[in-house]
């Protein structure tokens, strides 16, 4: 693919994240993408690098060439799914402590129940 690695930090390298993420430049791409891995699930998004130190904005994105070189390994949520309302068949997966994180942070997007910065 081409790809530089630009950075790369492990979910306990960070403050409360369930995620580890890199952000990597594809050689077509003038802005980089910031790759997110649950840490737990094999669930993997994308998403645009953070604008500031300590941004918790994720602004999701589809990639379609890391989607396809992740797939047969990961669950790769789309930058719609990632951006939609839970649904209510995830909800109703989740155990007691996960469901008292959500009533908790009460996350707007799914992108945000998988990739979190919950403590």
């Amino acid at each position: 693919m081409g790809a530089t690695v630009r950075q790369v930090l492990a979910a306990n390298e960070q403050a409360s994240t369930n995620f580890h993420e890199a952000v990597v430049s594809l050689p077509h791409q003038t802005e980089p993408v910031r790759v997110l891995c649950n840490a737990h699930h094999g669930v993997m998004a994308f998403a645009w690098p953070a604008t500031f130190e300590g941004d918790l904005n994720l602004r999701f994105i589809d990639c379609p060439e890391f989607a396809e070189a992740f797939a047969s390994d990961f669950h790769i949520l789309s930058a719609g799914e990632a951006s939609a309302a839970a649904s209510s068949d995830l909800v109703a997966q989740l155990g007691e402590t996960e469901l008292k994180q959500l009533r908790y942070w009460k996350p707007a997007r799914m992108g945000d129940i998988v990739f979190n910065y919950w403590d």
